[in-house]
């Protein structure tokens, strides 16, 4: 889109943005709300990563790439929209550590993005990440764990949300936000947990897995379209305004516990090594109480942790340029190649678009059922 051109929308055409969307969830989103008929527009820095999916979209329908450095302008000229997503997940994950400079960026964009959701009366939905409250708050209730830096990733998520919650009180704006688990699935190339990361990478490529203390970390994970699903359902929804919602299984799941899975799913290691780091500070009482699970709004955990677990392993071994073999008595799912296939996923896919086949453009997104 040229600098200075005004965005053309269609009077019955749901107009969705999607900030931070240049990575593969905002590709997911994305493209499941082009296939419905939305227009969407997608903020962020251009990159490989980014102009990859943006080319992608454009097969799927009515999508616009919008670089953060004319992001300001866009949203300031921006005659309507119809729903926000701030995928401040991706954002948090890409650096552990900001420049001050980089932090007071975000929350202006944050800012301008809400009020200019706010004028049109769109339905907000600010993603972050379980994780990383997980980490907060536990480095707040045990005093040997180091507190985090200024401008760390946590400390910026503590700060959007804070404000995110403020803006909702002052102005009774449709916000939710909605935390995160760590998504796994055949599209994620590297999850985000580096301790579930180190898992599989081991799994893969070593003959031991090995993991640093006890194994008795906890881990919130959650797979690629369940998670899709869920975030979709939680912004239509407006039983969900103005709450706080973990996006996530129900199941919490040790490092240890899922260590042991991925060596019932024959991968190339074959036992596990407990190693000890003196540099590494470990949670001696994990005390965390998430916000309630996203099933209290009526969504439902599709995809099982094993057929996840699968998928994922399929991930790492191709990039790795392996083959792996999964074993005979499991089965994995089908690969969804539209959104008619009969398989759990499938069926999740159905029921979003079942959204968007009424006749009222303007209130095709109004509830999944």
């Amino acid at each position: 889109m040229a600098k200075g051109e005004s965005l053309k929308i269609k009077p019955q055409t749901p107009l969705s943005v999607i900030v931070h969307g240049g990575d593969y969830l905002g590709f997911l989103l994305a493209q499941t709300l082009l296939q419905q008929g939305s227009q969407v527009v997608i903020i962020d820095k251009f990159t490989s990563e980014s102009k990859k999916y943006t080319n992608q979209l454009k097969k799927e329908g009515n999508i616009t790439f919008i670089n953060f450095k004319n992001s300001k302008s866009f949203l300031e000229n921006l005659s309507r929209i119809d729903y926000l997503y701030y995928n401040l997940n991706h954002k948090l994950h890409q650096e552990e550590t900001l420049d001050s400079k980089d932090f007071l960026s975000e929350t202006d964009n944050l800012n301008l993005s809400l009020k200019v959701a706010q004028n049109s009366k769109a339905k907000i939905s600010l993603i972050t990440s379980l994780r990383l409250n997980r980490e907060l708050a536990n480095r707040v209730n045990n005093e040997n764990l180091a507190q985090p830096s200024p401008y760390s990733n946590m400390e910026l998520q503590k700060y959007c949300e804070n404000m995110a919650a403020e803006y909702r009180d002052k102005t009774k704006v449709n916000l939710r936000i909605i935390r995160l688990a760590t998504l796994l699935g055949k599209g994620i190339e590297k999850i985000t947990d580096p301790k579930l990361h180190k898992l599989f990478s081991d799994g893969v490529n070593r003959n031991q897995i090995e993991i640093v203390g006890e194994g008795l970390d906890i881990h919130n994970v959650i797979e690629e379209s369940d998670a899709v699903y869920g975030i979709l359902k939680l912004t239509f929804s407006d039983k969900t305004k103005g709450e706080v919602i973990s996006l996530t299984n129900r199941n919490d799941y040790t490092t240890l516990s899922i260590a042991y899975k991925l060596l019932e799913l024959n991968v190339t290691a074959q036992s596990i090594k407990f190693i000890t780091d003196q540099k590494s500070k470990l949670v001696l009482q994990d005390l965390y109480v998430p916000a309630p699970n996203a099933s209290k709004y009526g969504w439902k955990q599709q995809i099982s942790l094993e057929n996840a677990l699968i998928d994922q392993i399929h991930a790492y071994y191709e990039s790795s340029n392996k083959n792996w073999n999964v074993p005979e008595n499991t089965e994995p799912k089908e690969k969804i190649s539209s959104i008619e296939v009969d398989t759990k996923r499938g069926r999740i896919i159905s029921k979003i678009r079942n959204i968007f086949i009424k006749k009222d453009g303007k209130k095709l997104f109004t509830e999944i059922n």
